[in-house]
């Protein structure tokens, strides 16, 4: 049968390590990605660790007990909302308090 690993007092959804997992690898890709001079194959090993990281920690809520899968699906779909809608904000959305260092990381 089902047992859990992790007694909680109670599941929920989404699941905030997964939209968190998302958001800091996400950023943490574009980051290295967009800056970092090297070859492609090293950009690759980038993109293809970050992604695991995200998926790792999805695994492990689901398979510790504490979240069901479509708890940490749907924290993944959160999660690229928000990191979309930030890269979005900083990119289009003018303001006079945006410092410039953060404005030419995403012109």
């Amino acid at each position: 049968g089902y047992e859990e690993i992790y007694q909680t007092a109670s599941y929920s959804f989404p699941s905030g390590h997964s939209i968190g997992a998302f958001i800091f690898f996400g950023f943490v890709a574009f980051l290295l990605l967009k800056f970092l001079k090297t070859e492609a194959r090293n950009k690759l090993a980038i993109l293809v660790v970050c992604i695991l990281m995200i998926g790792l920690v999805g695994f492990s809520r689901a398979y510790l007990g504490v979240h069901f899968m479509t708890d940490v699906l749907g924290g993944y779909l959160i999660g690229w909302f928000w990191l979309n809608a930030g890269f979005f904000a900083i990119k289009y959305i003018p303001s006079e308090k945006t410092p410039k260092l953060i404005k030419n990381l995403f012109l």
